[in-house]
């Protein structure tokens, strides 16, 4: 009882800091960057003019369907109303992420498992888009209620999910596939252990975007980083030879893969614009040197996907089902996106029950996620500038 009340005060908590922020951000800017056409077409719908669609947006609109559904009936299709879709969404997010980590780690310290979720509610890219009007936050939503359904057995209910999830961006049909993937997997193995009763695109492959996404990937699990930092240094000095050939493999793959989007170029909205201009882009040689880098956060991720005895969720079929989905939605990808990388970052850590941390360092992991959601929001609210096609001011996000 008292580990519950714990949990629904950080709720309450989350909820009253988010609804400051989100006025905050509301009075800071009323259109960002890419909410020009979601915003105008989330407002159509929702006053049930459901003929109009902008060609612009190249995304299934669940978010807009979705928006009209309880919008719409209150004639509430303001800026700030359809915003509020996103931090309503983004609440429903913290309670799942809970729910989801306690059915994997049913007999953990209550407070490393609400230590775990505030970290994970609070990823900084996905938790800055809890004020927009985007579809990531609602997407997430779909996709670990499909999760959540999966792990409870209740697959009707799954199945409802997993169609909500795709309407919500039709990327996610790789975490349907993969949900699904690890179901089949499973009812197979019980089959066998009981005696049997019982929109695309085609190009070329950027696959160092994968590097990327390992960064993002260690940069955020701080305190498994911390809590491994030996067992992975071991790792590469005892397999010298395979990390050397690592090594080799990823300055080939940089060397041969990197391509530079224009519209990363371009657009100094982002944050990949600086990080790529002022350390990437800047040297010839700044490419390769967070090579070591990506090799230990790889250990990790491998280290995560190893299958466990003593869950039975994360099998050799998950781990296999997982690395496919995100190399699918991940390495296709040739702009730099952030918002990308959130969903194989949630599933993975959500599921994974391999490497533990300590209270203490998941307490650094959530007071540095904290840190960087204040300064994105100083930033954003701080920093303006103009372009020439624009009369509102410009503003950096992720």
């Amino acid at each position: 009882m008292r580990n519950q009340f714990i949990f629904f005060a950080f709720i309450s908590a989350y909820s009253a800091v988010s609804f400051v922020l989100f006025n905050l951000i509301y009075r800071t800017s009323k259109v960002v960057i890419d909410e020009e056409f979601h915003l105008r077409q989330g407002e159509h719908y929702c006053h049930g003019r459901f003929d109009v669609w902008d060609n612009k947006i190249l995304t299934f609109p669940g978010l807009y369907l979705v928006s009209a559904s309880f919008l719409g009936p209150f004639q509430s299709c303001s800026i700030y109303h359809l915003r509020m879709i996103s931090l309503i969404a983004s609440i429903a997010n913290v309670y799942l992420i809970y729910i989801i980590r306690k059915v994997v780690l049913a007999n953990r310290n209550p407070t490393y498992l609400l230590l775990e979720s505030i970290s994970l509610a609070t990823l900084p890219p996905l938790y800055f888009f809890t004020h927009l009007y985007y579809t990531d936050v609602l997407s997430v939503t779909m996709v670990l209620t499909m999760v959540y359904f999966s792990l409870k057995g209740m697959h009707n209910w799954g199945g409802i999910a997993a169609f909500m999830a795709i309407l919500m961006r039709q990327t996610n049909v790789v975490w349907v596939g993969m949900v699904l993937g690890n179901q089949v997997i499973k009812t197979a193995i019980d089959l066998c252990q009981s005696g049997g009763k019982g929109s695309s695109r085609k190009g070329r492959h950027y696959g160092y975007t994968v590097f990327y996404f390992s960064l993002f990937f260690a940069a955020f699990s701080s305190s498994h980083v911390l809590s491994t930092l030996k067992r992975i240094a071991r790792i590469m000095r005892k397999k010298w030879p395979m990390t050397a050939l690592c090594v080799c493999l990823f300055a080939a793959a940089i060397h041969l893969n990197t391509i530079v989007h224009p519209y990363m170029l371009a657009d100094n909205r982002h944050y990949t614009f600086y990080i790529w201009n002022r350390f990437f882009g800047r040297w010839w040689f700044a490419r390769y040197l967070p090579i070591p880098i990506y090799y230990g956060a790889l250990v990790l991720v491998v280290l995560m996907l190893l299958p466990s005895i003593n869950n039975h969720e994360q099998t050799v079929g998950f781990s296999l089902l997982w690395v496919a989905a995100t190399l699918a939605s991940v390495a296709l990808q040739q702009l730099i996106e952030v918002r990308y990388f959130i969903l194989p970052f949630l599933l993975l850590r959500l599921i994974q029950t391999n490497v533990r941390t300590s209270s203490k360092l998941l307490t650094l992991e959530v007071l540095g996620n904290l840190a960087v959601n204040a300064l994105t929001v100083y930033v954003f609210v701080k920093k303006e500038f103009y372009w020439k096609n624009y009369q509102d001011a410009q503003r950096i996000i992720w």
